[in-house]
């Protein structure tokens, strides 16, 4: 049997569903990690360098005719996400003529970004993309957008006059819905290749989020080694993110799809459309 390549997040957002599938599925010599930031892996699936793992959920619109999603896995949130936030030097509602520093690291939140400002806030905002470092971006700009760890800092000793947006909450509160920021997706070709395999990997991954309650001083612990915020920062933040893909959930990832569509992002309107032979057993 070929290698089977699997891509992980190497941000602290995904820890809850890969911390017993590592140690676990890395016994397996038929499986490949590649850990990577969020925009690397989504370059890599497209490529067909890796055949399955978590992608922007933005780069799975892009690509939507090669992949399929991966059922009961996201990572989502029903308000505040705490790791995907504006550093704005004015209101939101202010930035109609501002220059914004985005993060060069993902997709879905530059985009979720863009959405917000010029759909619901009608602005129109110059963007540039930077490496993920605060005092830069803000050195000419008026606001800058940073994702997953970059975001685990606290403005309020050093730039306290920032204004901080978590955009997982300020697109609840305009739309109603959840966001999904990843997904776990696969390349149709790999599934033709080694669908068996490919439903091993899923079971591990169901397991694994299933464990992660009991594990979840181990993960905080793990969190907390990294950035030192305290086990009630951790478990707030891990308890506000969602890593399920229910109908509430995919009605919010189209519902996200389809502003990114009209606001000229996509060429064409996407759904989300789920593997659902994912479910059948091996015999």
């Amino acid at each position: 049997m070929s290698i089977l390549t699997v891509g992980r997040i190497e941000y602290l957002n995904i820890l809850p569903v890969y911390y017993y599938f590592d140690q676990h599925i890395g016994q397996d010599k038929d499986i490949k990690i590649i850990n990577n930031i969020p925009a690397k892996l989504n370059a890599l699936l497209e490529q067909g360098e890796i055949d399955l793992g978590p992608i922007s959920a933005f780069s799975y619109a892009q690509n939507a005719e090669k992949y399929l999603l991966i059922p009961d896995l996201s990572v989502s949130s029903i308000g505040k996400v705490r790791s995907i936030y504006l550093f704005s030097k004015k209101p939101i509602e202010e930035l109609t003529d501002a220059k914004i520093a985005l993060t060069n690291a993902s997709a879905t939140s530059v985009h979720l970004l863009k959405i917000i400002l010029e759909k619901y806030y009608k602005c129109r905002p110059t963007y540039s993309k930077m490496n993920p470092e605060l005092d830069s971006m803000l050195q000419t700009n008026d606001a800058a957008l940073l994702i997953g760890d970059d975001a685990f800092i606290d403005v309020s000793d050093f730039k306290p006059s920032l204004y901080k947006y978590d955009l997982g909450e300020v697109w609840n509160q305009i739309t109603g819905y959840s966001m999904t920021f990843a997904v776990w997706a696969v390349r149709k070709d790999s599934i033709a290749r080694c669908a068996d395999k490919i439903r091993e990997i899923y079971q591990a991954f169901m397991v694994s989020k299933e464990l992660s309650e009991k594990y979840k001083c181990e993960i905080v612990e793990i969190a907390d080694r990294k950035y030192n915020r305290g086990f009630q920062f951790w478990d707030e933040y891990y308890s506000g993110l969602n890593y399920d893909l229910t109908t509430n959930i995919v009605a919010g990832l189209n519902k996200y799809l389809m502003d990114a569509y009209e606001c000229g992002y996509l060429p064409r309107p996407i759904e989300a459309e789920i593997w659902r032979d994912a479910y059948v057993t091996n015999r």
